[in-house]
């Protein structure tokens, strides 16, 4: 994995959790 697939699937958690 990339750094930047890291950064991209932390924002999608990020995102995830502020919606629950």
């Amino acid at each position: 994995i990339s750094s930047e697939e890291a950064i991209e699937t932390a924002k999608l958690l990020a995102l995830k959790e502020g919606l629950l």
